[in-house]
């Protein structure tokens, strides 16, 4: 709008000494108008898109032992084609028998399966 209002009022033909044609000014702003409007739609599409829960695909995922410690309570694991660092409370000798239960800023909690 302020586009249009420009153009008209700064390009007088009285003041100026040259004038544009409407028929430049009217698409030249709906073109911005609608470019602005979509934009616009964009950003409060994104504001409204729910957030993935990251964490949920770490429940049911298959570890990969990438390194552990001395102890074999913590090293990294693969998980879902990440590296992440783990602890748990058991030794590890066996990665498959353990599943994520939580995250801890940048750190996995793992604990050892329950065999029903």
């Amino acid at each position: 709008m302020s586009f249009l209002i420009g153009s008209l009022l700064l390009f007088d033909v009285d003041k100026v000494g040259f004038d544009i044609p409407y028929s430049i000014i009217i698409p030249t702003v709906l073109v911005f108008g609608g470019v602005s409007l979509g934009f616009s739609y964009l950003a409060a599409q994104s504001v409204n898109k729910k957030n993935h829960d990251w964490d949920q695909q770490f429940l049911n995922a298959d570890l990969q032992l990438m390194e552990i410690s001395e102890n074999k309570k913590s090293g990294k694991v693969q998980v879902a084609g990440e590296i992440w660092q783990f602890e748990t409370d058991t030794e590890v000798t066996d990665i498959h028998q353990f599943a994520v239960v939580k995250r801890n800023h940048l750190t996995l909690i793992l604990k050892k399966k329950i065999n029903t």
